[in-house]
Formats: C-alpha cells, structure tokens, sequence
C-alpha cells in the first residue's frame, strides 16, 4: 500500500499534466509557454522570498504569563497554562 506522500505526488503530477494540456490546447503553445515560464518565475520567487525569512505566521503566546510559545504547543512549559492566543 501506498504512502499518502507518495498518493499525494501521483495526484499531483497527473493534475499538472492535464493542465499543460488543457491550458496549451485553449491559448496555444507559445501563450502556454509564456504563462508557464511566469508560474515558474513566480513560484522561484516565492520560494526564495520565503528562505530570507518573511510571511511568518503569526506568533503565539501565553495568556497568563506572556512566554512565547510553539505553534504546536498545547501547553505553556514556563506556568503549565492551556489559554493561549495569537498576536498579528
């Protein structure tokens, strides 16, 4: 049986190829390699955006004690309080 990562990318391949083909059948093979080059542009400079550190989510904190926490944490390690909320 398949992994769902492994599920995931088949999904994902097949969805790709049928949008080359969809995209490149409606406004033509040039058009579709123009528009192509700028999604890998875009998804370039996103990644690359995203590696220096920007678009955080937003930080989560303790009510009672202010302490900073994991966005993962169901707890405060510092008081042991479960009322958290988040700052923008």
């Amino acid at each position: 049986m398949m992994a769902m990562g492994e599920k995931r990318g088949w999904l994902v391949a097949v969805a790709a190829l049928l949008a080359i083909l969809m995209v490149g059948g409606s406004v033509g093979s040039e058009a579709g390699a123009w528009l192509a080059a700028a999604i890998g542009a875009a998804a370039l400079g996103r990644r690359w955006y995203r590696a220096r550190g920007g678009a955080r989510g937003p930080v989560v904190y303790c009510l009672r004690c202010g302490e900073t926490l994991a966005p993962t944490a169901r707890q405060c390690k510092f008081c042991g309080s479960a009322s958290w909320s988040m700052k923008n």
